[in-house]
């Protein structure tokens, strides 16, 4: 006669908190103590919460369909917005699709950890400081690029094809700019602390302990790098629309400029200068 199955099996990634809170008992471990205990020793120093997971992994998705349509409405800015237009067409310009296309697919990055959340073991701690990572560098890289679409400030960050419409000089406005797309930097310890979470659950060296010093080590040099940023030039020194054309930025878009490439000019923008004898 065959045992019956072992209470949680076929539910490999369920933790034992988890397996009790569905009404199977904790069974004894070998040498004493509670298979959650020696789930807390083997998967690292903090037993993961499955409240704080459901939690976290609600507010990334949200996070995710949030931005996703912070994304699509991007795209209307120049209606929205009338500043973010072309000044000339009153269309769109090219960082209005930049700030449309990366705030959908930041969203989507969102909505992807959310689904794998549950294959990622973290401690309490852990798991709420990678949904705020999420948060920072998702939605600060989107508005970003946001605020350099509406206020044309390309915080020397931008191509050169851009600055046909991103010839604003404000430093103060391009240093905003700069700050919210250096932010984009934090995915790297995000990233990082989500693969040894992956690890964490059959590696016993991946403990939490080590996964948050590694995760706060690179926070640190990130932000040391986000606050050394604020010092470097953030305007493009070869952007100086008021040299060549003293009305700006209110009846031209200083076409003009040799900084400015043909390949974002429109045929009729360009009308061929003939030689002078």
């Amino acid at each position: 006669q065959s045992l019956p199955p072992a209470f949680g099996q076929g539910r490999p990634m369920a933790s034992s908190a988890a397996r009790a809170s569905d009404g199977f008992p904790l069974l004894p471990a070998p040498g004493g103590g509670t298979a959650a205990a020696v789930d807390a020793q083997r998967c690292g120093d903090e037993e993961d919460d499955p409240e704080v997971m459901e939690s976290t992994r609600r507010l990334t998705l949200f996070g995710g369909f949030l931005l996703v349509l912070l994304g699509c409405l991007s795209g209307f800015m120049f209606i929205l917005l009338p500043e973010a237009a072309d000044r000339i067409t009153k269309g769109p310009t090219p960082a209005v699709g930049v700030a449309h296309s990366l705030g959908c697919i930041e969203g989507i990055l969102l909505i992807a950890i959310a689904a794998a959340w549950h294959f990622v073991h973290l401690g309490a701690r852990n798991r709420k400081l990678a949904a705020a990572l999420c948060y920072i560098h998702a939605y600060g890289n989107w508005f970003g690029t946001f605020v350099a679409a509406w206020k044309h400030a390309s915080a020397a960050a931008y191509d050169p094809s851009f600055t046909c419409s991103m010839q604003n000089t404000d430093w103060v406005k391009n240093a905003v700019v700069a700050f919210l797309l250096n932010l984009s930097g934090f995915i790297v310890p995000l990233m990082v602390m989500l693969m040894l979470g992956v690890l964490a659950k059959d590696y016993r060296w991946c403990s939490q302990r080590l996964i948050s010093v590694v995760t706060w080590a690179l926070n640190v040099i990130f932000i040391l790098l986000l606050i050394a940023s604020l010092f470097a030039p953030v305007v493009d020194p070869l952007i100086n629309p008021t040299a060549v054309d003293k009305n700006w930025p209110m009846f031209s878009n200083v076409k003009n400029m040799p900084y400015c490439p043909y390949t974002v000019m429109r045929p009729d923008d360009y009308v061929p200068t003939p030689p002078t004898p």
